[in-house]
């Protein structure tokens, strides 16, 4: 992989020759690709199935660190269970990566190969921020289930795969179907006031994942082995051995016409579900090619992330991509099963209005004008960490965002407000306006939870802040 990929994908590095899921699937033969006409051939196959299949290799490096490294903050360990955050990042975390202080994070990875699962929300007051995300294996998000949608009630979910093919029963508020018999699912969960991790706890352990027939009081049905996943080895993704991974995933997804038409073209260099592959049992020359075919493959993927960096929303459905795999693709190196734009709206500030970047011990100010307030149903914030350590700023207020459901947040006469982003503390009533910058760089995101219309259309857009002369 190139460096600006492998920093968007993360990097784990094991020493496992040929991924695999083990799993209740029939055994397969294994069998070496079929010869090719040319080496030319199997480069331009590979580029091509590197872009199709690259947001399955991306969930394939999630899954091995929410199931395989005990040690990450994402890590769940077991399918059909939740992961919660545990508690709001503070400024002694190394890091804050994959935590939120705003809306704490939960997760879970729904195995529906033998029967759905039923997700359970209890009832969230309207004025809470909280939305369950449900995606594939693709990366296409199937559903946002919450406050926006179920109106301060409890929610009962049926999440049903493929093979699925009756009608939810009573009970039942919302279905969520997937071409894939593994879903994910990530939920945040709004504070109800800033710093407020408590109330978060409380409702975290209100949610329920059941088996169907558990939930209907029947027999449970009987399960296979759970997946067991390989270990991920960057290395080998970005060469050849990519087409293990693939194949460890395709046994748990259901092709449409289109994605049937590629796969079959893609068997010509060893793709297939559960097929096994070895890149040391094909024809060197062919190997090599395959591998020349994945570099070519990152530089059309980097190319196309540039060109699409600033777009609207590069994240979506299936019908949202249009069968475009290189979207598809884009979408996942952004950032894997990122959340709706409609739900949450995430802008990043890395400098200021004069288009220079954020220097240190300088002084600036974000305003929002009279009339121009973030369009938030919910609420919006301002989050300050020190880059690139990906931290949040000590500071003897112990503010990390600026809320705006923070007591004391002062709104001028003529109704407009001015944020103050320094080291030292601008005194006095200016105070209740100030987030604390560190002596050092740092990098500011504003969050709209419930971004209204003219926010998620791009109608309305973030302001700069500007730097404050001194």
């Amino acid at each position: 992989m190139t460096a600006s990929i492998r920093l968007l994908a993360g990097a784990v590095v094991l020493a496992v020759l040929v991924p695999a899921l083990v799993c209740a699937q029939p055994a397969k033969t294994a069998t070496k690709a079929p010869a090719l006409a040319s080496a030319s051939e199997a480069k331009g196959i590979a580029a091509d199935a590197y872009v199709f299949t690259y947001p399955l290799l991306q969930t394939y490096r999630e899954l091995d660190r929410q199931m395989n490294q005990a040690d990450a903050v994402d890590y769940v360990g077991q399918w059909n269970a939740f992961r919660h955050q545990d508690s709001l990042p503070g400024p002694k975390d190394a890091t804050i990566r994959g935590r939120s202080y705003d809306a704490p994070l939960s997760w879970a990875w729904l195995d529906v190969r033998a029967e759905p699962v039923v997700v359970d929300i209890p009832a969230v007051p309207a004025a809470r921020y909280v939305v369950f995300q449900f995606w594939d294996l693709w990366g296409h998000n199937l559903e946002h289930v919450g406050t926006k949608t179920a109106a301060g009630k409890a929610t009962r979910v049926l999440v049903a795969g493929p093979a699925f093919k009756g009608s939810p029963p009573k009970g039942i508020d919302r279905v969520v179907r997937s071409s894939a018999s593994l879903v994910g699912l990530r939920v945040r969960t709004s504070t109800a006031a800033p710093g407020d991790g408590a109330s978060v706890a409380q409702l975290q352990r209100q949610y329920r994942i059941t088996p169907w027939s558990v939930a209907q009081k029947r027999p449970p049905v009987k399960r296979g082995a759970p997946p067991a996943l390989a270990r991920w080895d960057d290395s080998k993704a970005g060469s050849a051995g990519f087409i293990g991974y693939v194949n460890a995933l395709l046994p748990f997804v259901t092709p449409d016409p289109a994605e049937k038409v590629a796969l079959a073209r893609f068997a010509a260099i060893g793709i297939g579900p559960a097929r096994a592959f070895d890149p040391s049992a094909i024809d060197s020359g062919i190997a090599a090619a395959i591998a020349a075919g994945v570099g070519e493959a990152e530089g059309k993927l980097e190319k196309a992330m540039a060109e699409a960096r600033g777009a609207v929303d590069p994240v979506g459905t299936r019908d949202a991509f249009a069968g475009d795999p290189m979207k598809r693709a884009v979408s996942a190196g952004f950032e894997l099963h990122r959340t709706a734009r409609a739900e949450l709206l995430e802008a990043p500030l890395t400098g200021d209005g004069g288009g220079d970047p954020f220097e240190r011990g300088a002084r600036y100010r974000l305003k929002f004008p009279t009339g121009k307030m973030p369009p938030a149903d919910y609420f919006w914030s301002l989050e300050m960490i020190i880059v690139p350590q990906v931290r949040l700023v000590d500071n003897a207020l112990g503010r990390y965002v600026i809320d705006s459901r923070m007591p004391g947040l002062k709104t001028a006469a003529d109704g407009s407000i001015d944020l103050l982003i320094q080291r030292e503390s601008p005194g006095g009533d200016l105070e209740s306006n100030w987030l604390p910058a560190p002596d050092g760089g740092f990098s500011l995101t504003l969050r709209l939870y419930g971004p209204k219309p003219e926010a998620v259309d791009g109608r309305w857009r973030a302001p700069l802040p500007d730097r404050v002369m001194q």
